[in-house]
Formats: C-alpha cells, structure tokens, sequence
C-alpha cells in the first residue's frame, strides 16, 4: 500500500504518520518484522519537499514521525549511493532499518561520539542533541493521520487545544519533543473517538484545516480564513448551518478534561464557532471554537442532535419546556416538519413501534390524534408501509383537519411513496426549503409521473427532480436502515440517471450506498470511469430483474454512445429489456431509448412502427414522444421513397395535430409534400405547398414557388404555373445568366418553367421572350425546340452550334463523347438533313465522325451525314 503525504503551504511541521517511510525504495529495509516502534528523520528546507513516500511492510503500519523545519544546510549526500536524498537527515539511529554493516552501523553514533565520516554516506554536521534542540524550537505544525473524510471539534480547555477526531485512531508520540511552541501532549483512543491533547505557546489559536488522510495544525503567521458555523434561533431552539462539507457531521457526548462538565460535541469537516457567536443559555453554554461545535450543558434533557447538514440543539424529553424564548433569529433551512427519522438500532426502533401502538390503543380521545402519529412515525422508521397507511388513515378520519399539520404532510408523502399511490390523488405540498424537504419534494414529483400516463418529466424536468433528490441525500442517508433501503436505492439510481454534475458529486459522498450497487455503477459510466464496464458486467449477473436489467441497459447505451455497437444492434438489445423493464417500471424510458437508436439507425420504417405502438400503450403521453416524431418527420422528408407512402403520410397529417409550433409545423408541411409527390399525386402536394408558402421567410419563398411550378407543370396546369411564377420574374432572367457548367439561378429557373409552361400553352412567342438574353443550356435547346416547332431549321441548327460548341470546345481534338453528347451531335445532325444544309453536315462529319464511330450511334451518324459505309468502316478501324 501506498501513500503520499504532501508539504504544507505554512512552512515547518511535525508529521505522525501511519506506515514506515523510505525514501531509497525500501531497497535497504529487511524483511524482518523486528522494526524500531519509532523512526525520526529530519527534512530541510522544508520548501523542497513536494512528496513523501509512505509504504506498510509486512501488512503491518508501523508509527512513525517526521519532523520538518528550516535548515539552510544539505548535509547527507553521497553520488556514489546516498541512503536518503539531499537535506534528509536521520535523527535517530537507522541501523534496524538498514543491513546488518558495519560501515552502516557507524553512521550514527551517540551524541558524545563526534560523528565518523564515511566515504559513501557522508558526514553529520550536527549531533542528534542539536537536531533535537533544533527541532523543539523550529517546530510550528502537527499533521495527524486521522483518516480520510474524519470530522474533529477541536477547542481551547485550560490553555490547551483539545481535539476530538471521529473514530479509534492510534498514534505513537514517544518521539515527539516535549517542549518548544507545538507538541502533542497526550492521545486517548475512546470506545468511538480519539481525544488529541496539544501544548500551543501563546494565545493565538492554531489553524487546524483537513489534509489528506488527515489534520494539519499550524502555528502560521497569517492563517487562512475558516468559514464560520452560522448560528440561527428557530421555535426555541439554536440551530447550526455548516459551510459546505465533504463528509457527513457528527454529533457526540464528551467530558471537558479541565473542568469535568459534560459536552456536546459536533464534529465537522469545515467551520468554527466565532467568540462573538457564544452564548449562555438555560442549562448550557456555547462556547467558541476552533473547529465543530461546542456546548457545554449542565443539563440531561439538552440535546444537540443532526438535522440533515446541520445541528440543532433543544430540548429533549416529554413535557420539557423549549430550550430558548420563541423569538427567531437568522434561520438557515432546516427541517421544521417536526418528523426526523434518526437512524437506530432494529430492537430499539420495534420496542418504540410496540409502545407506540399501545399507547395509541390506550390513549384517551383527546390524545388520541397525536398517539397515532406517533404510531405512524414508528411504522414509517420501520419501513411498514401498511402500518403507516393503516395508522394516518384511522387518524385522519377522527380528525381531517389534522391533514394541515406539517408532521402529517411528511407521514403523508412517506406513505405515499411506500405504498406507491396518494390518498387523495395528488400529493400533500410542504413549502419549506430544507434539503430533507427538497428531497421528499423531488420523490412526489417523480412519483406522480410514475403513476399517470398522462404526466412525463421531460429532459430538464429531470435533471431538476435528480437534483432536489441529491440535495437531500445527506439527510435521508442516516434514516433507519430499514428506511433508508426502501427509499434511497431508487432515488439514488435516478440521479445517477439524470442528475448534473454537482448532482453526481452528492451522490458520491453519499456514504450509505455500497460501492458495488446500481446507482454508483451507472454514475461512473456517465462519469466515464474507467471501473464502469466492470462494474455493470458484475451486476449483469445479479439475480434481481431490476439490477441486472438496469446495468444491461446502461452499458447498451454507454456502448452505442462509445462507438462500440451499432445503433440497429442496440436498439435490438434494448428492445429485448422490455418484459424486465416493465417490472421495473422503467418501461416508457426503454421504449424511448429503443425509438432512439432506431432513429439512429435511419430505420424509418421501423421508427414509425415503435411510434405507433407507443400512442396505443400510452395515448395521452405525447410529451417525450413528440420530439421523436419531429426527427421522423424531418427524415421523412429527406427521404421519401420506399416503404408504406400511406402510412407515412397518416403519419404525419396525426403529427400536425399535435404540433403548435410554426417552424416545426413548417418542417412537417415539407415531409407531407415530399410524401405526396413520391406517391405521384402531385395536386396534393401543389396543395401543401400553398398552405405552407404564406409561413416561410422570403428566403425559402422562391424555392417553393419553384417546386410548385414543376408539379404544376405535370399536370398540365399552364395558367397556374404563370401566376405562380410571376414574381420571380418582374426583373430580367438574362442578368442572371448561368455560365456553362455553373448552377442556374433561381430566375433563369422560374424562366424555363415558365417558357416550357408557354410552349405547353402553344404561346411560342412568350415562350421566345421569356428566354430571351439566357445562355443556360436548358434555354437553348428550348429556343431550338420553339425554332423545329416553327421548321426554322436553319435557326435550329445555329442554336445546336451554339450549344454544341459550348459542351464540346472546339480548341481541343475529339477523343471520345459521353452518351448525352452524342445524343446531341445526331440531335444537330438531323436538324441539318431537315435544312438541306450538306455543307454544314460535312463540317459536322469531320469534326465528330471519328469519335462517333466508335460509339453506338455511329450508324445513325453516319446515315445522317452522308458518309459511305466503307468509309465509316475505315474510319472505324483506323
């Protein structure tokens, strides 16, 4: 095992460590287990040092304390093989550390024995006295190994810091100096705590922050700022918001060891108790302090007890008066529902069930109310659901108005989740802001979408309720355990699921969810830890339906997101899942899953099909799926060929209905167009595209107008296409011209549908005018056509020429021609027999009569030219 302890930003310390150091490898540390209890060794400067390395030999940690202080010289070092690096200095003497040599043996020697230079260790500069003086005067900060995450009180009692440190931590001080600014004075290791007792010279307090696996306590100068525990008065008690923790607080019982008073503790990660903050109150004291909370109480019935991330401090016991006046001060969120679940033993929480009920049984009518709370409350921390509804029902029928209370509310929402249903069909409302509130807030509101189909949390609904839940993980964490694994398994899963970053994080510091469990699986697949896989095959493998199907699940997606299956394979997989799905009420997201990677797939068909399934299984819940049909629709569009045209187009005339926003309206009218054009019905798809021109921007406008005019123009509507076309035509087409190779302009194209919409309309002459100054092609070979309709065939065959002559150039020799090339060559060759014109066919022979042997129109070519056959056959071989 190993471990790193690194330098502190205050300058010198003392370092108690938990495992034997070695700063050469352990390459000189035997394999014996017969190690000195303690080994000092000196470090300087303290600036170098950035890591130290820590290791356990044998399986067995062995204490050890490390000293750091200021020494301008570097006095152990040896090129030829140094036992520690530069500015280390053993303190004490190694030799049970090293091999059993004689030269080593000699490196240190007693403090009256001047030290014996060695040619491959170097010379000691000082003695182990002066180190030691040296050390006691230097020494300004303590690190103690306490364990990671470990919160500690730490306060000044009869001149001397106390620390209390959560749980059993041995630490060896035998070696540590006796005297100078900082020492440690005395350890006790307690049933559940470890008692720190350290000498600080002066008044001033030490800076005590977290550090690593540990505490640093520092004599700096200029300590940091500590964050002040925030004290507020509520309802006649005191209670204490802690800033931000990275571990859960805890409260315990100690005996202050100067004056024999009883303290409540609470051990904190972060934060102190300010002097201006402290108070005397009936019974108790609140005392400044250094970290955590401090009060010392003369007083049985005084209680300082958690609440979630807080403390509070009231008074315990029936028939008590409240600990302080009713005024209210500053409140920080608690919980003020009157209800707390504190965690306890199974026995404890059965006898407390046993006499709740009795006393409810037996209680006069006038107690009676409150007796079933009671009972309710007990049933609740037991996890009886059917106690709990048994108990709240049979109260609330002797007095409804009971149903106002906050402690009701609470008992009602922990009801309504255990037996999965709400009494009154919705559930009870508590405004209160606290992060347990937060928590029971978030699990009603993901439980009403649970139970209606008529309700679905969209994206952002989600990650809102994952975030309430992880507020309040910390608080329902030290619920009773038969609690707590009815509850917090599932609301945990779902903020693994959909819960933020910040969300994630609460649910990593949740301390009372295994590590090998669903929720720490999936989370560390969102957080793409490497450990992910491994742990989803793990559970894959867990004979619980809705384990093994959660993982499988998990790792279908984060595969498919990786790249690793394809999405036709994973949305088999997922659809696969359904049946176990379904028992774990995951089965609208599944299915929605599944619609996804069919999407992504580019299976439309199937698309259509998950969606016409999923309005069957759940009607009145479009909200998820109405996005889904949005990309169908937009796919749909973009192709629109293949498959059952019908049904895509019933398809989307339903989606519309649905639909109220214009632009995805827009997107859907496209599709439904693209739809009916590929059916044939062209009339329909003029239709849409008429009702959907008044919506578009004017940059989409002409290219409708243009899809408009081509249907049009199948089904003989001349007239229609005219109008249509009209404003794409008010300025001249010709300054648009299209250069040979080049894409039309929207003008020249609303010019050949209008012209050919003229020659449909036997309007020649406007056909001639429209084309007019246009260059295309397309306009060319329309005014060639208009020129055959008129036998203008010498006005034809110049317009070929032109047309001829920009597909083919003229400066370059004729090697081969493509098939639509040709096609015009005998195009133009025709028009010439029709003209009698034998000197331009003889032009056109020489030019192309060669490479057009070669291809299959080379007989007509040659019939057309007048070229003999066996000179074709010639210029055929040759």
């Amino acid at each position: 095992m190993r471990k790193t302890v690194r330098g502190c930003a205050f300058g010198c310390w003392v370092v108690l460590a938990g495992a034997l150091p070695t700063s050469t490898r352990a390459q000189n540390v035997p394999a014996a287990p017969d190690f000195p209890k303690t080994v000092i060794i000196q470090i300087a400067p303290a600036e170098r040092i950035i890591n130290l390395p820590v290791i356990s030999l044998n399986r067995k940690k062995l204490p050890v304390l490390l000293s750091l202080h200021s020494i301008e010289s570097s006095t152990v070092s040896n090129s030829d093989g140094k036992l520690l690096p530069s500015g280390w200095h053993f303190l004490e003497n190694p030799s049970p550390l090293l091999k059993k040599d004689d030269s080593v043996a000699q490196l240190v020697k007693p403090d009256t024995t001047p030290s014996i230079e060695q040619p491959s260790i170097g010379k000691m500069s000082k003695t182990l006295q002066a180190y030691r003086d040296d050390l006691s005067e230097n020494t300004t900060g303590l690190w103690l190994p306490l364990g990671e995450m470990t919160p500690i009180a730490a306060f000044r009692s009869g001149g001397q810091i106390i620390i209390v440190a959560d749980g059993r931590h041995p630490l060896d001080t035998t070696t540590l100096p006796a005297n100078g600014p900082l020492n440690v004075t005395a350890v006790r290791v307690m049933e559940t705590t470890t008692v720190v007792t350290l000498h600080v010279a002066g008044g001033t307090d030490p800076a005590i922050l977290p550090a690593g696996a540990g505490w640093s306590i520092s004599l700096a100068p200029s300590p940091p700022l500590i964050s002040n525990i925030h004290v507020a008065q509520s309802k006649g008690a005191l209670y204490f918001s802690l800033p931000p923790q990275d571990a859960s607080p805890r409260a315990v019982t100690f005996t202050d060891p100067s004056s024999g008073r009883k303290l409540l503790l609470g051990l904190v990660r972060g934060g102190g108790i300010a002097s201006s903050l402290a108070q005397v109150g009936p019974g108790f004291a609140l005392r400044p302090s250094v970290v955590g909370v401090v009060v010392a109480s003369d007083s049985d019935n005084v209680e300082l007890r958690k609440s979630g991330d807080q403390f509070v401090l009231d008074a315990a016991g029936v028939h008590i008066s409240p600990l302080l006046s009713s005024r209210a001060g500053d409140i920080s969120p608690v919980n003020e529902t009157g209800v707390s679940f504190a965690s306890a033993p199974l026995s404890a929480l059965m006898e407390n069930y046993r006499q709740a009920w009795t006393s409810a049984a037996f209680s006069s009518p006038a107690k009676r109310f409150d007796a079933r709370l009671r009972a309710a409350k007990a049933a609740a921390a037991l996890g009886d659901r059917a106690g709990l509804d048994g108990a709240l029902t049979a109260a609330l029928r002797d007095q409804p108005e009971g149903a106002a209370r906050l402690d009701v509310k609470r008992l009602q929402q922990v009801s309504a989740l255990l037996n999965h249903y709400f009494v009154n069909g919705s559930p009870p409302e508590i405004s209160a802001n606290a992060p347990e509130d937060q928590f029971w807030r978030g699990e009603m509101e993901l439980l009403q979408a649970s139970l209606s189909n008529d309700v679905s949390l969209n994206k952002n609904e989600r990650e809102k309720v994952a975030s309430l839940l992880a507020s309040g993980l910390s608080a329902v964490e030290h619920y009773p355990a038969s609690l707590r694994k009815q509850i917090l398994p599932a609301a945990a899963e779902f903020v693994s699921r959909y819960g933020s970053s910040a969300a994630l994080g609460a649910l990593i510091r949740c301390a009372n969810i295994p590590e090998e469990n669903l929720a720490c699986a999936i989370s560390a697949s969102r957080r793409n830890d490497v450990t992910a896989s491994t742990q989803l095959s793990k559970l894959e493998d867990d004979p619980d339906s809705h384990v093994w199907s959660g993982a499988r699940e998990e790792r279908v997606l984060s595969e498919q997101k990786a790249g690793k299956i394809a999405p036709d394979k994973a949305a088999e997989m997922l659809d696969n899942l359904i049946p176990a799905a379904r028992l774990s009420d995951r089965e609208k997201e599944v299915r929605l899953e599944e619609l996804d990677a069919v999407l992504a797939a580019g299976n439309l068909q199937k698309a259509q099909s998950l969606i016409d399934e999923w309005g069957q299984i759940y009607p009145k819940c479009d909200a998820d799926i109405l996005p889904r049909k949005l990309v169908l629709a937009t796919l749909l569009g973009k192709n629109s060929t293949g498959g059952d045209l019908g049904a895509r187009i019933g398809f989307l005339k339903n989606t519309l209905e649905h639909v109220s926003s214009q632009s995805e309206r827009n997107e859907l009218l496209k599709s439904l167009a693209a739809q009916y054009e590929a059916l044939g019905l062209a009339g329909q798809a003029v239709d849409v595209f008429r009702s959907l021109l008044p919506q578009l921007p004017n940059s989409e406008q002409a290219d409708t107008r243009i899809k408009m005019a081509s249907l049009e123009l199948s089904t003989g509507g001349a007239d229609q296409v005219h109008q249509d076309l009209a404003p794409l035509l008010s300025s001249s087409a010709a300054a648009g011209s299209a250069l040979p190779g080049g894409t039309p302009s929207v003008q020249i194209e609303a010019a050949i549908l209008d012209a050919k919409a003229s020659l449909h309309g036997h309007d020649l002459d406007r056909a001639v005018h429209t084309l007019e100054g246009l260059s295309d092609v397309r306009a060319q070979m329309l005014l060639a056509q208009i020129a055959e309709t008129r036998q203008a065939w010498p006005e034809a065959v110049s317009i070929l020429q032109r047309v001829l002559d920009q597909q083919i150039p003229t400066d370059k020799p004729v090697i081969s021609l493509t098939n639509e090339q040709q096609q015009l060559v005998i195009h133009m060759a025709e028009d010439i027999s029709h003209a009698g014109n034998r000197q331009a066919g003889d032009g056109l022979r020489a030019r192309f009569g060669k490479s057009m042997s070669q291809g299959a129109m080379g007989s007509m070519f040659n019939l057309l030219t007048g070229a003999d056959t066996k000179t074709a056959k010639q210029g055929a071989g040759g």
